[in-house]
């Protein structure tokens, strides 16, 4: 705790020679703005309650300290300074389990190129706008789940599988591989995606996908459009009954008007049933029609491209 309680200190730069920052080492320093570590928790590589943001500014109270409850697992609180907001990391590859989660107080996360892995909420209510992850490689599930206020993402060629609920709750999401407005372009080289992964998304527009719901050739509840969006309402969703079966509703983003699939071999059954709000469905020419039963039931008529 040799940092602690340095009450005047805005800005802290720990730099990239330390491997190792001890538990509560910041705690009380209650002028920090900006504070920049090679990586986040206590080493690289960290796990657990060790590799949270948390742990550097320590779970016991001080006068001023805003508390964070829920960070690592329920019921345990942890304790920032009032006035951050800025995070930089410098030397990570990973992003652990958690690692930011419910720290909505922060308003940017600045990561270094050569991350290349985001752990299983990770991101969880954070307050960022955006984020920078241009050699990502593995996503967990619920990675940015309820960051309200993220505005942007840029999906990397190195993703292969966009994780269960991974932008779920982003309700002020309006693009990603886009610069359009309302534009989700995702790109052929992924090659899941998973269980309401864009659930809440209310700006989205039109949904460029490779493929019709969680992989190529999927069948069953897991090859129709609603998959990506799921079965559990938002506020501002758009229920569709009987999309996969009779008594079974999906919710749609409010705004979504088009969908382009660009690397399918087939449509599976019931693909876009009663997705009468569908003004556009546009389909690779590869698939030749091999559509499967009533796919586009109460749909409108797809365009081959």
């Amino acid at each position: 705790k040799g940092f602690a309680n340095l009450a005047n200190v805005t800005e802290i730069v720990v730099p990239n020679s330390v491997r190792e920052i001890g538990s509560a080492a910041f705690a009380g320093c209650n002028s920090l703005r900006s504070l920049t570590i090679p990586f986040v928790g206590n080493k690289p590589n960290s796990s657990d309650q060790y590799g949270v943001l948390g742990y550097v500014f320590g779970q016991d109270s001080w006068t001023g300290a805003v508390e964070v409850n829920r960070h690592y697992i329920d019921g345990w609180s942890y304790y920032f300074p009032p006035m951050l907001t800025s995070i930089t990391v410098t030397n990570a590859q990973t992003i652990p389990y958690r690692a930011f989660r419910n720290c909505s107080f922060l308003e940017e996360i600045n990561l270094n190129r050569g991350v290349i892995s985001v752990g299983i909420e990770a991101f969880n209510n954070c307050g960022i706008k955006s984020i920078n992850l241009p050699s990502l490689a593995n996503m967990g599930k619920s990675a940015f789940e309820g960051c309200i206020l993220l505005e942007s993402f840029e999906i990397s060629a190195q993703l292969k599988t966009i994780p269960e609920r991974a932008f779920n709750g982003c309700t002020n999401l309006r693009s990603v591989n886009s610069s359009s407005n309302g534009y989700f372009v995702i790109p052929a080289t992924i090659r899941e995606i998973g269980y309401a992964a864009f659930a809440g998304c209310n700006f989205l527009r039109s949904l460029t996908i490779p493929f019709v719901g969680n992989k190529p050739n999927s069948s069953d509840e897991y090859g129709v459009l609603g998959y990506v969006f799921g079965r559990n309402s938002w506020t501002g969703a758009v229920a569709v009954d009987r999309h996969y079966i009779n008594g079974w509703s999906y919710y749609f983003p409010p705004r979504l008007t088009m969908v382009v699939i660009t690397n399918a071999q087939a449509i599976p059954y019931r693909a876009f049933r009663n997705c009468s709000f569908l003004q556009s469905v546009r389909i690779n020419g590869s698939v030749s029609r091999n559509f499967g039963k009533e796919a586009f039931d109460n749909c409108t008529e797809p365009v081959f491209i």
